[in-house]
């Protein structure tokens, strides 16, 4: 799915980055992004489903660095 989601950023002209990132969750976890669009300044992920897990780091990942992971 993450080769598919670059293939169509790619196709459109959408410049990204892959996991250039990793964030500190002070909780004793990082997270990396999937990806960054440094031209809309947006963190994408790229989830088949969603677990409690995958939550919890986007609500600390808006808490502690005023990101919103857009799924």
């Amino acid at each position: 799915w993450e080769i598919e989601y670059a293939n169509y950023l790619t196709s459109h002209g959408i410049q990204w980055q892959y996991e250039s990132r990793c964030f500190d969750l002070k909780n004793g976890r990082t997270y990396r992004p999937d990806f960054y669009l440094p031209e809309a300044d947006e963190w994408h992920e790229v989830k088949g489903y969603l677990t409690d897990l995958d939550k919890q780091k986007f609500s600390l990942m808006e808490s502690i660095y005023g990101i919103r992971i857009k799924v």
